[in-house]
């Protein structure tokens, strides 16, 4: 690991712990780690923020390191026969040609990862570890880089983001009910990414996948986090904003996070639009029901945008003609899981000013009405009471 801050010794925890997973002992797990920052290799005998005392390496136990000359990368990685090299130093270029020929003498296809953002501050470019091992290391970048090509070849960049499991953690959390955030949830996190990995991919040297598969890797990495939780011990049996109970079942876990992704499925093609307002004139005690081409939708900005065409077309009337409408619009989010997705907007000319006024409105007459099939309800003249009944 070559930059020892408080992020680069996190992912090395993480490593270390996976390494136990897969059956070392604690103290062979740590002996396979090696954690560099400004200085080298980090050891014993110098003075440590505390959190990197936990992989510093005796002096004593390194035969090769005799002068702090010796304490070099390329040093490090041809006597410990270093075979994954990470970057988070934030140092560009410091993965050069040297220190990449040495660690193809400790593999033919050595995985070299750097991470640091952004592009300026990358160990590595793409495009250098393909020509100086021949296409055969595997890389994945902390940064975005266009594809490269090698040898007649094209190379997809994998992108070692969090945005891979962030997501799929924090649901998998919520839809066990975990007690406790444990480190394992990491580990079975990687696991779920890695398996949308193809044999063809770690052929090409390719070790994420591509971001358009965000939406299926985040719900795998949900289901990895929750069946980690129940097999710990830590899974509450439930969700706190579900009725649904998995009752520490891995089968219905599932089905629960299934139902609690979000997807963003609307009334139609009109991206959260119904296409249909209630235009209702109390003076003839009638409903018409109105649609709205496309075209009313896309040059106006939501309920307040649709409010406002309607009133302008009356703008130059008095507050009490009846002809004044007095307008009630949804937005495209309202009725969804969307945070204040219940409000809708109300607007007409004020009877005490004179003027156009407008406001926000709480309640359940929002969603009521898009769950009517309407966008809005412009209505005339009065009328004592007004309600939506959306059963018929």
């Amino acid at each position: 690991m070559n930059g020892a801050g408080a992020g680069g010794v996190g992912i090395t925890e993480q490593i270390w712990t996976e390494l136990m997973e897969q059956g070392m002992d604690e103290t062979a797990a740590k002996k396979r780690i090696f954690t560099m920052d400004s200085r080298g290799v980090v050891t014993t005998d110098r003075e440590l923020e505390p959190y990197k005392h936990k992989f510093a390496k005796d002096p004593a136990t390194l035969s090769w390191l005799k002068t702090p000359a010796d304490n070099t990368m390329e040093n490090v990685i041809l006597n410990e026969k270093i075979t994954v090299l990470i970057g988070t130093s934030g140092q560009p270029g410091c993965f050069d040609q040297a220190i990449v020929n040495a660690m193809m003498q400790n593999s033919d296809r050595p995985v070299i990862l750097p991470l640091s953002n952004p592009t300026t501050n990358t160990e590595a470019l793409p495009k250098d570890l393909y020509q100086w091992t021949d296409g055969n290391a595997l890389v994945a970048t902390g940064s975005p880089f266009a594809p490269v090509s090698h040898n007649g070849k094209s190379y997809r960049i994998g992108q070692m983001n969090n945005a891979f499991v962030f997501p799929g953690i924090g649901l998998g959390i919520i839809a066990s009910g975990a007690t406790r955030v444990l480190p394992v949830f990491f580990s079975a996190a990687a696991h779920a990414v890695a398996g949308f990995i193809s044999d063809q991919d770690l052929a090409d040297g390719i070790l994420c996948p591509p971001l358009d598969q965000l939406r299926e890797v985040s719900i795998a990495v949900a289901k990895q986090v929750g069946a980690e939780a129940i097999k710990a011990g830590v899974a509450g049996g439930g969700c706190a904003f579900s009725r649904f109970k998995h009752n520490n079942d891995p089968e219905r876990l599932n089905t629960l996070i299934e139902k609690m992704v979000w997807n963003p499925v609307y009334f139609n093609a009109m991206y959260g639009w119904t296409g249909s307002i209630a235009l209702i004139d109390l003076t003839r005690r009638r409903i018409r029901t109105l649609s709205l081409p496309p075209e009313a939708y896309a040059g106006h900005i939501g309920g307040r945008g649709l409010d406002g065409m309607f009133v302008r077309s009356a703008a130059t009337r008095a507050w009490d003609d009846e002809d004044m409408p007095v307008c009630l619009f949804t937005g495209p989010l309202t009725a969804t899981i969307a945070p204040t997705s219940g409000r809708c907007h109300m607007m007409s000319r004020s009877p005490l000013t004179g003027l156009v006024g407008d406001a926000s409105m709480g309640g359940k007459m929002g969603v009521q009405l898009k769950r009517a099939g309407w966008d809005g309800l412009p209505k005339k003249d009065t009328a004592k009471r007004l309600g939506i009944d959306r059963h018929g």
